[in-house]
């Protein structure tokens, strides 16, 4: 019998035109988690169980759910309110902790991919920290920079682009990556790190990008970045 976690609502937001819900979730008992870790979730009738990137913030948990009319997971999650509970299994996920003695991160992210790091940045780790993220709306992101402008010392480490794929179409993180790609190659040589999290579809395009700049301006393969801890995924 497998043991779950019980997670308390104490806030609610809600974007109706994108059908994404952010939680906030207390943990009834105390329970060991950090941000880029997993919250699994399993439904009775649902074919397995559906695991969801959470941010750390202080003792809560930060939750964003995407919400699809067919799927019974997100659909009874997002009817969820403040003062219910919900039920899950915290999985570690070492391979996607913030790294650790690294004097620059770019984190790379679209839609819910960029709660995580959301987690990382509260944390005000000394480290110059770069978001790129991509999302339908400019509205999409509103929440999320809520969470961000919380903490006034955030601003003096990090900085934010942002891509709206329905306003502008030709609009996305690899053009923002080519606008930079001189810093970004710069970043790569000198030890930076870059995080990618969100769907394996942002993953594979990014990559690409990538690759073709560290061709380009370090004469070497994104494989050797990659092996050396400097590209670090977490997509699905």
């Amino acid at each position: 019998m497998i043991n779950y976690d019980i997670f308390k609502i104490t806030k609610r937001r809600a974007l109706n035109s994108e059908n994404l819900v952010l939680f906030r979730l207390t943990p009834i008992k105390n329970n060991d988690f950090q941000s880029g870790d997993l919250m699994s979730i399993s439904l009775q009738g649902y074919k397995g169980p559906r695991l969801y990137y959470i941010g750390k913030l202080g003792k809560e948990i930060l939750l964003s759910i995407q919400w699809y009319p067919n799927e019974i997971c997100s659909s009874y999650l997002c009817s969820l309110n403040v003062g219910d509970n919900i039920q899950g299994i915290i999985k570690k996920n070492h391979k996607f902790h913030f790294p650790k003695e690294v004097t620059s991160v770019w984190y790379i992210a679209d839609g819910t991919g960029i709660v995580p790091y959301l987690g990382f940045a509260i944390e005000n780790h000394k480290t110059d920290l770069k978001l790129i993220w991509e999302g339908n709306t400019e509205s999409s992101f509103e929440y999320y920079r809520e969470v961000l402008e919380e903490t006034p010392s955030l601003g003096k480490n990090i900085n934010y682009e942002l891509a709206f794929s329905e306003c502008n179409k030709s609009t996305n993180v690899q053009n923002i990556l080519l606008k930079h790609q001189i810093k970004v190659a710069k970043t790569l040589k000198n030890g930076g790190v870059f995080m990618l999290c969100g769907s394996e579809k942002m993953q594979y395009s990014v990559l690409d990008t990538l690759e073709e700049i560290t061709y380009k301006h370090l004469l070497k393969p994104l494989r050797q970045f990659q092996d050396n801890g400097k590209i670090i995924t977490n997509c699905y």
